[in-house]
């Protein structure tokens, strides 16, 4: 019963932030190997193999699995994430959550129950880190 009421709240809490906008329901059962780009609300049910970037609100429900770093500007999280979670605004862990990684965000808010192994930094706007590029050495021609 208190799993039902959870994915209700969940549902609830996508249905009241969403306005006039898009939602992308990604359910329960598909999988995604790559990257997940979108402008629009996200429902993750399902599984993504790779990185997913949403501009607006996640919801990974409990069904949900990220392998991979996770971008929005807030972001609701029942299931499990394995990555790097970079959130502008909130993250919101409930009770039956499973991160193992990094959290980057503004505000955290974790329910009881909930597991979260990794390191956090908060109490600022989450960024991107920053891209790090390796010269390689050209090798010389021997003519």
């Amino acid at each position: 019963m208190a799993k039902k009421n959870q994915q209700a709240a969940l549902t609830r809490n996508v249905k009241d932030s969403l306005g006039a906008t898009n939602l992308n329901i990604i359910a329960d059962g598909s999988v995604i190997e790559g990257t997940f780009s979108t402008n629009s609300d996200t429902r993750l049910g399902g599984r993504v193999e790779g990185d997913i970037k949403v501009d607006g609100l996640l919801v990974v429900t409990e069904s949900g699995i990220v392998n991979g770093s996770l971008q929005a500007d807030s972001a609701n999280i029942a299931g499990t994430v394995d990555g790097e979670i970079n959130v502008v605004k909130k993250v919101l862990l409930t009770g039956s959550a499973n991160i193992q990684g990094r959290v980057r965000t503004d505000r955290l808010v974790i329910e009881e129950g909930a597991s979260f192994n990794g390191e956090c930094q908060m109490g600022h706007k989450a960024e991107s880190p920053p891209l790090t590029f390796v010269q390689t050495p050209v090798a010389e021609s021997g003519a």
